[in-house]
């Protein structure tokens, strides 16, 4: 009786025993698991969270290495980037592994998990020397799968064989990792994309800013804020109306609730205006052109984005154009007055040659008048049509000197030697 009783004891010792072994590994792997989401979820560079879990992964499993490695969909080619335990190296033969070759492309290829227990004559794993001499006795690979994008694929080696849990945390890990790495492509994409649409906003030349429904700004593109006379980040979170629109040009108060920038975010609707200003940070306005369209998010408005353009170049050179038509539209006006006026002074010019010429006939007709009288005569008669003559050339001399300043043709300035005396006598004569 008493023998048998030992036995049972013996017996109820083993199962207890069996039990906690069991309880206290699926406690290390829930502890396991545990630490892998925690570091999974912590605010460092991908590759560091990558060699955290491949570290935390020997740590908890006593395993003889674990490595990591990511896929390139471009090039098909896994890259390790992480490595524990025995070997912590990145570079070597493994370290870049094409898809379909060596036990680790063919788990990517076959999008299938290996596991073995008896790496010690496994066709799949060629290396049987080196197993031997570090004496490995149980490999487990998994592919590391998103919607059935494969990954990558995370690889463990062990000197003791593994257990079906170790095998469903592996397994659970492996899930975990995939999420991670998903997450940071989505990530990586992301940020792309807001790197690009940065670049964008940085290089545009116009003006660019978004508003949420409270009407505060929630970017600003370099150009814009340069225009407005403030820092990006001073913009960032301000309500815009009263920042930079709040006076309309001719100095009235603009509500609001009246600005076109605010309407397209309340009526979803595209505004456009060309005869508007805005105000700098200095207190000083420039002339803009802005449009202000509806941002919508899954059909929902859920702000606007506004684009403007300083104009006072284009003002200025709208003026100038407008001067340089006037100045045109009045050579042109001119040029037709000249030619007129040339055409009008001709029978002048010609009647005054005529009737010099007539006159002179007549003077040498006249008899039985004392000749002083009729030389008097004749020397009254000549100066008046010189003067005629020499008035009807100064118009026409003055006309083309008018004609030529607007076309922008300057003569330069002639001086002669004159006699004071002459000059007011003739103006007196005049």
């Amino acid at each position: 009786g008493v023998v048998i009783g030992r036995i049972l004891v013996g017996r109820d010792i083993t199962v207890r025993k069996q039990a906690e072994s069991a309880l206290l590994e699926v406690n290390n792997l829930l502890t396991l698991d545990a630490e892998l989401g925690i570091t999974i979820n912590k605010n460092l560079e991908f590759k560091s969270i990558l060699q955290a879990c491949a570290e935390t992964l020997v740590d908890h499993l006593d395993a003889a290495f674990v490595r990591i490695w990511i896929l390139h969909s471009d090039t098909q080619v896994l890259e390790l980037q992480a490595s524990a335990g025995l070997y912590t190296h990145l570079n070597g033969p493994h370290s870049r592994v094409p898809v379909g070759q060596l036990k680790i492309g063919q788990i990517a290829a076959e999008k299938k998990p290996h596991l073995t227990n008896a790496v010690i004559g496994d066709p799949r794993i060629p290396e049987q020397e080196w197993a031997k001499r570090e004496g490995l006795v149980a490999f487990a690979g998994y592919p590391l799968i998103k919607n059935p994008e494969v990954l990558g694929v995370m690889g463990l080696f062990a000197k003791h064989k593994l257990t079906d849990v170790t095998l469903e945390c592996l397994k659970i890990a492996a899930h975990r990792l995939s999420m991670a790495i998903d997450r940071h492509h989505a990530l990586y994409e992301y940020q792309k994309l807001a790197r690009h649409n940065e670049r964008i906003l940085a290089s545009a030349g116009e003006g660019i800013y978004g508003l949420d429904l409270e009407g505060q700004t929630t970017f600003v593109n370099p150009a814009g804020a340069r225009m407005l006379g403030y820092r990006v980040e001073e913009l960032i979170g301000v309500p815009m109306h009263p920042t930079m629109h709040h006076t309309r040009p001719d100095g009235s108060p603009y509500p609001q609730e009246a600005c076109p920038m605010y309407a397209a975010f309340k009526d979803g609707i595209v505004h456009h205006v060309d005869d508007e200003v805005l105000w700098r940070k200095d207190g000083t306005s420039f002339p803009v052109e802005y449009t202000s369209r509806p941002m919508l998010e899954e059909g929902r408005l859920v702000g606007a984005v506004v684009t403007f353009q300083d104009i006072t170049e284009r003002q200025h050179m709208a003026a100038q154009l407008l001067e340089e038509t006037k100045l045109g539209e009045v050579g042109r006006l001119v040029g037709d007055i000249g030619h007129d006026m040339k055409n009008m002074l001709m029978p002048v010019l010609n009647g005054a040659k005529l009737v010099e010429e007539e006159l002179e006939e007549h003077f040498a007709k006249i008899t039985g008048m004392p000749m002083k009288e009729v030389e008097a005569s004749r020397n009254f008669t000549k100066e008046a049509l010189d003067m005629v003559v020499d008035n009807a050339r100064r118009i026409q001399d003055r006309v083309r000197e008018i004609a030529d300043t607007v076309k922008g043709i300057t003569s330069p300035l002639r001086l002669t030697s004159c006699q004071v005396a002459e000059v007011v006598e003739k103006v007196f004569v005049s």
